[in-house]
């Protein structure tokens, strides 16, 4: 009798895992982190361009999960939201950082009389 009840109980485990269902909003913020991330130049920044590749790894590796209906899945999709995020406010610094030192360069430029002798 236990060993039935243990069977049942197990194939029904085994049934609820198979069906591992991600709603598809979880799948397109992964899509739109990485569109937004490659759109503001992630690739042209290592560190973001690193968090961009291991998010697309992630991401696989997430639709392998639920294919084969391992719970794993949403967790794996989860980071892999959460590195594509990272590469775009990666590159934001970045773009913040390159803007912050050409107004560096221009106010070096103006020189101590305040005017500036270099045309942009």
């Amino acid at each position: 009798m236990r060993a039935t009840a243990f069977l049942a109980a197990f194939g029904m485990g085994a049934w609820a895992c198979a069906s591992v269902q991600i709603p598809a909003e979880r799948w397109t913020a992964y899509d739109e982190a990485a569109r937004v991330a490659r759109d503001l130049g992630a690739l042209d920044v290592p560190d973001a361009k690193r968090r961009l590749d291991l998010a697309a790894d992630e991401w696989d590796a997430a639709r392998r999960y639920a294919r084969a209906g391992d719970e794993r899945a949403a967790t794996m999709l989860a980071r892999a939201e959460a590195d594509a995020d990272l590469a775009v406010a990666l590159t934001r610094e970045a773009l913040a950082n390159q803007q912050a030192a050409v107004a560096a360069a221009r106010l070096r430029a103006a020189g101590p009389g305040g005017k500036e002798q270099v045309v942009p």
